[in-house]
């Protein structure tokens, strides 16, 4: 499968000895194999080496690199270059190892042949087109227990035309598996559940023009819904057998779940050894599915543990869980954890490799119409897969309207395959996020994270504009040209989902920073040294305070708009008082002290959140403003420091 990129400078491919022959293909001049201009490095994720061949970027995973490099004086040659490597049949080019410029460097791609067909219009395509996944996988997995209930479901995926709208994998999860496997050591299926047997299934669920999808766990058990009592196995230990078992039976996609990881009586650890999580569990499953030779999508269901996005897990995997569960039951508090779980790793999702926050709760209890239409518009817009989990037999019409919503699907299936991000949150009001799109339009998305209907204004300036023309894409209503704000009547949790085009970009703001090491600390407040370069002020709150003197209040003082740099690791897989976020009572001058909910800046406490924005009033003119950080019942994150435009 191939994956076009612009390079400038330095490409890093993950790469296997052990996997099957593909050619990388570059416009440039024919040299030999092993040219001077690419070396093969090892590198363990957590400790590369230098690259000091490779001064603009390097891609970091758990495998041996070759990096493509260019010399910055260099003309690039007119004729094609092919160099015979091995790479990982299943891998996609990391995102981040492309430069986001369109550069004099020609474009690259993978291919299955020792000798590709190379021309002017672009690569040819190979042969299993879909062997990698470029946008989202979207379609149906739900816990039904018997086989005409599997039948029921696959028929009803296409009756209801969802299948025509591409929800075209069908998919089994936990609990179709026997607790022991058969004579010749192989997994099997439980006959009382599936008494035609696997194979069967899927003949029937290919047969109604639908995908395949079976389930099985890394672990040594399986996960299920009696508190791990069932012991239905997994398959650690037996990831080949399990992949070419699984490709026998026709199957598309592997959900690989991570109950009993760490041994054999711990049902759930959400802190497993990173060397487990990122090493032999993922990895060996991913290569023995490709050395399958069956086009078969990968999805690393390994709840967010270890921070998969950052192994990076799209070297493994088409998706990767960022999270805990869903549900059941499905709730608010559920999508507020979730949400807030994605601020810091939007940027790794890319064509091949996304995050998935967990299946759609749409047409499910516990969740309003106007929450479930905001959840469905978020995970597409997030390019989260789109997988269905309700009974489609008893699905009302509105739900069914919401999973059918073309123009919210085409925001999911977008090309360009990037997700939203997060933009600027005003506390316990809304929250803003936008993204681009392959047409050169952008998307936001608004969430009213009140519990009420009400009037709530969107600020252009919150995703860089001062103007833009705008279409709803939950209604399809053209709204014209919107000129610095646009204000409409949003349900309580519910949202706008607005593409806008023509945008006319805003002059961004100019801070001047404080570090936060230069302001006094009171209470239990103490300095925290991060690395060479970054030092943060910590324990503020429980009695902790960090105040900073001397700030700037322009010529007229009054409302300024302020930005944090905090580093926030307080993630957490269940729901809190404030999920996956922090909160900062932040008072100007000692005035009234405003509450601002910090979501968290990774899962742990090394990477920065840059850019928090907030408008906070009270200010004076001139240099003599102080800015007091505390929380009276709860730590708030550890600051780097804070900015005022004036």
């Amino acid at each position: 499968m191939l994956t076009q990129l612009r390079i400038d400078g330095s490409l890093s491919l993950p790469f296997s000895p052990m996997s099957p022959p593909y050619v990388f293909a570059l416009r440039s001049a024919p040299i030999p194999i092993q040219p001077s201009g690419v070396n093969v490095l090892s590198s363990n994720h957590r400790q590369p080496p230098p690259f000091s061949s490779c001064p603009r970027w390097s891609c970091q995973g758990d495998q041996s690199k070759i990096f493509l490099m260019k010399s910055p004086t260099s003309q690039p040659p007119s004729t094609p270059l092919v160099l015979k490597l091995k790479l990982p049949q299943r891998r996609k080019l990391p995102q981040h190892c492309a430069s986001t410029q369109a550069l004099s460097m020609p474009q690259a791609f993978l291919m299955p042949q020792a000798s590709p067909q190379c021309n002017t219009a672009g690569p040819r395509l190979n042969t299993a087109s879909d062997f990698l996944k470029l946008s989202p996988l979207r379609g149906f997995a739900d816990g039904v227990t018997t086989e005409a209930q599997y039948h029921t479901a696959a028929q009803t995926l296409v009756n209801l035309g969802l299948h025509a709208l591409g929800y075209s994998y069908f998919n089994l999860d936990c609990g179709w598996q026997s607790t022991a496997r058969d004579s010749a050591g192989r997994i099997t299926w439980d006959t009382t559940i599936l008494p035609a047997g696997v194979p069967a299934l899927a003949t029937f669920v290919h047969g109604l023009g639908l995908k395949f999808g079976v389930y099985s766990d890394g672990g040594v058990f399986a996960c299920d819904f009696v508190g791990g009592t069932a012991h239905y196995v997994g398959s650690l230990g037996h990831e080949s057998s399990d992949a070419a078992t699984f490709a026998s039976w026709g199957a598309d996609y592997l959900k690989y779940d991570n109950c009993y990881a760490v041994n054999s009586t711990d049902f759930v650890d959400f802190n497993p050894p990173i060397a487990i999580e990122a090493g032999p569990h993922y990895t060996t499953m991913s290569n023995a599915l490709a050395a399958t030779g069956r086009p078969i999508l990968f999805s690393a269901c390994e709840w967010g543990v270890q921070d998969p996005a950052r192994w990076p897990a799209s070297a493994v995997a088409n998706s990767w869980r960022i999270s805990n569960d869903i549900g059941p039951p499905a709730s608010w508090d559920n999508l507020f954890r979730i949400i807030n779980q994605v601020v810091p790793i939007t940027q790794f999702a890319g064509p091949g490799g996304f995050n998935d926050l967990d299946m759609l709760e749409v047409g499910n209890t516990g969740l309003t119409a106007d929450e479930q239409q905001t959840h469905f518009a978020f995970w597409a817009a997030v390019k989260s897969p789109l997988i269905i989990s309700t009974d489609l037999t008893a699905i009302s019409s509105q739900a069914l309207a919401v999973l059918k919503n073309t123009r919210i699907i085409a925001l999911n299936q977008d090309s360009l395959g990037k997700s939203i991000s997060f933009k600027r949150r005003y506390t316990n009001d809304h929250d803003v996020w936008g993204g681009p799109l392959a047409d050169g339009s952008t998307v936001a998305v608004i969430i009213n994270w009140q519990t009420a209907s009400r009037s709530l204004t969107f600020n252009l300036a919150d995703v860089g504009f001062s103007s833009a023309t705008a279409t709803d894409l939950i209604t399809g209503a053209s709204l014209g040209k919107l000129t610095t704000s646009f204000t409409t009547t949003v349900a309580a949790h519910g949202s706008m989902v607005l593409k806008l085009t023509g945008g006319v970009a805003v002059a961004s703001p100019t801070f001047t920073f404080y570090a936060a090491t230069s302001g006094t600390l009171g209470g239990g407040a103490a300095p925290r040294v991060v690395n060479s370069t970054v030092t943060v002020v910590g324990f503020i709150g429980e009695g902790g305070t960090l105040t900073l003197s001397g700030v700037d209040g322009g010529t007229s003082g009054g409302t300024k708009l302020v930005s944090f740099d905090y580093i926030n690791g307080d993630f957490t897989f269940t729901n809190t008082a404030c999920s996956n976020c922090r909160n900062t009572m932040v008072s100007v001058n000692g005035g009234t002290a405003v509450q601002v909910q910090m979501p968290i800046s990774a899962q742990s406490w090394d990477i920065l959140f840059s850019g928090y924005l907030v408008s906070l009033s009270g200010f004076k003119a001139g240099k003599t403003n102080t800015i007091t950080l505390s929380n009276p019942t709860a730590f708030a994150p550890d600051f780097y420091r804070v900015g005022v435009a004036v």
